[in-house]
């Protein structure tokens, strides 16, 4: 928050932030000792704040500048999406609270906690050869020779390992706050098939755009991000949610990865998993729009 400048008198204060409200500009007056100044929310908003307010100054009798009904209107929009996001908010978490365990969830939580520490202190031959029999490909790094072998696993179980602690929390963070929202929701087989098939679909991805070498679970939690993001968006009545700031922080991540400034990424697999996850989050309702629009015609 920034401030855009000061005005002599509170109430042509408070009727330029009106109107500067009703321009998309969000603001605060706060009163001080010689008038009242006037605070813009977003950095981005200064420099046009402050050039309007150059120009109130020089005639704040304008009539431009009676906005006031515009800027309660404005107020009431917000106060309204306030409400039903802390409604919505509530509402998931009196369901989750309602409807059970996330036993799905735990144990793969369980899984990869244990799998990190069995690999972590002190692993002997035979936890060695489990954790080559776990990654994407044996040492020769090619697949289909795996495959033809019947180590069919190997498609799914690199998402169950990871290269460290920060990268272990990060993604069971994740997986506890969306997976238990879509387990619940949408049942124990849904929520299991879902995270089978995008661990295959962001493994797949990333193989083939970098090769076998990578582990961790980001791909699939990018695509239970997906599929959370899309059916909140897309039904009338959300069941699962998250919020503005979350789905900023995911993309935004997203972007920082592909920059290379936070070292080596699965980055296909992150943008695999995400359209996988979209894909079936999105899919059923732009299929009844589909068909929709076909019988109208």
């Amino acid at each position: 928050m920034r401030k855009a400048g000061e005005i002599p008198e509170a109430a042509q204060a408070r009727r330029f932030g009106d109107y500067l409200l009703a321009q998309g500009i969000e603001n605060r007056v706060e009163d001080t000792a010689g008038g009242a100044a006037v605070w813009i929310l977003d950095d981005a908003d200064l420099a046009a704040a402050q050039a309007a307010l150059a120009e109130f100054l020089l005639d704040p009798a304008n009539p431009k500048y009676e906005k006031h009904r515009e800027a309660e209107a404005t107020r009431r929009g917000a106060a309204r999406e306030q409400e039903l996001a802390h409604k919505r908010f509530v509402d998931v978490r009196a369901r989750l609270a309602r409807r059970g365990r996330p036993m799905v969830t735990v144990a793969i939580i369980s899984l990869c906690v244990g799998l990190f520490t069995l690999f972590s202190f002190g692993p002997g031959p035979g936890a060695m050869r489990l954790y080559n029999k776990l990654l994407f490909a044996s040492g020769h790094g090619r697949l289909l020779v795996d495959l033809e072998d019947g180590q069919l696993w190997r498609l799914v179980t690199p998402v169950l390992l990871h290269a460290g602690l920060i990268h272990l929390g990060f993604n069971m963070l994740w997986v506890y706050n969306l997976g238990r929202q879509i387990e619940v929701m949408r049942g124990r087989r849904v929520y299991a098939a879902l995270v089978l098939g995008v661990a295959v679909v962001s493994s797949l991805t990333q193989y083939v755009w970098e090769g076998p070498y990578f582990v961790g679970m980001s791909g699939v939690v990018y695509g239970l991000f997906g599929y959370v993001w899309m059916q909140a968006r897309f039904m009338q009545a959300p069941d699962l949610w998250i919020d503005k700031n979350n789905t900023v922080l995911m993309l935004g991540w997203l972007v920082a990865c592909m920059t290379g400034l936070l070292g080596p990424v699965a980055n296909a697999a992150h943008v695999g998993g995400l359209i996988a996850g979209g894909i079936a989050g999105s899919g059923p309702f732009l299929k009844r729009r589909l068909l929709a629009s076909r019988r109208q015609r």
